[in-house]
């Protein structure tokens, strides 16, 4: 059988499959795949819910997007009737169980309702844990959440650092904003991040190595190519190894960048863009 013709599943966390398609419908129609889950197949951009590619399962068919109202939860367009409010969030007929349960829980209602989207910012608000979809690809996560506390100040503090770059460290202690977030990924994406961290501590000790060879034997190559390997990691680890990179920090509120297409998606959008 094709690999495009398997299915897999994710519920509460944990995921399923692969199954095939005949499987797949069977599951769905004894409703042992609920419409709030996630799935995927070869072909579809990302994982998606139930209630989304197969609109018979337990909600109303979404509509375009675009037109009428998003569930807070799915992310799917549908008619303002067939949404209810939940904690200040419109959620549809398959999400609606799912939220219950978390509210039921003592889930916190800034976990399910203070995140929103503007153009390519996450925002949110301090101490918020986001949706417990991969920040990345959407996809459903098994692992628990990864707790980042971020700092932002006015981009023009950095042109002291052409002046005196111990002034520019001391200004901005003084002027930086912090906040924390907790962000989830799915294990495709924790693995990759790990290989890359990995990767960028390695090239690091090789490049130590490298300077130290160069001041025992005066090989001005070897200290040369040891300078570029530990400021490359060092490089790559800031600008692909962060998570969440804060472009903005006002009172409460934290807008950060890091977040793939699909998660930002699923999101509201921002209110008071």
């Amino acid at each position: 059988m094709r690999t495009g013709d398997m299915w897999f599943y994710s519920i509460d966390g944990g995921q399923q499959g692969p199954v095939s398609e005949e499987r797949f419908n069977e599951l769905v129609a004894r409703g042992e795949i609920p419409a709030i889950a996630l799935v995927w197949r070869e072909g579809m951009a990302g994982w998606e819910p139930l209630s989304a590619v197969r609109p018979q399962a337990g909600s109303p068919p979404p509509l375009p997007a675009g037109v009428g109202e998003k569930c807070s939860s799915c992310g799917a367009w549908f008619g303002p009737s067939d949404l209810i409010t939940l904690s200040g969030m419109r959620i549809c007929g398959g999400c609606k169980p799912a939220v219950l349960q978390r509210l039921k829980e003592g889930v916190p209602v800034a976990v399910l309702g203070n995140v929103w989207r503007h153009k390519k910012d996450v925002v949110t608000l301090d101490g918020t844990e986001l949706p417990c979809r991969c920040l990345k690809c959407n996809g459903p996560t098994s692992s628990a959440p990864l707790k980042r506390k971020v700092s932002w100040h006015p981009p023009a503090f950095y042109l002291i650092i052409l002046f005196a770059l111990l002034i520019y460290i001391i200004v901005a202690l003084i002027v930086r904003k912090q906040a924390t977030v907790s962000v989830h990924l799915c294990d495709l994406h924790r693995k990759r991040r790990s290989v890359l961290i990995g990767s960028c501590w390695g090239a690091a000790l090789v490049g130590v190595a490298l300077i130290f060879s160069a001041l025992t034997s005066s090989s001005g190559a070897a200290g040369l190519v040891g300078v570029l390997l530990l400021i490359g990691a060092g490089i790559v680890g800031a600008i692909f190894g962060n998570l969440v990179k804060p472009s903005k920090i006002d009172g409460t509120t934290l807008r950060f960048r890091g977040a793939g297409a699909a998660f930002l998606d699923s999101l509201p959008e921002w209110p008071n863009g």
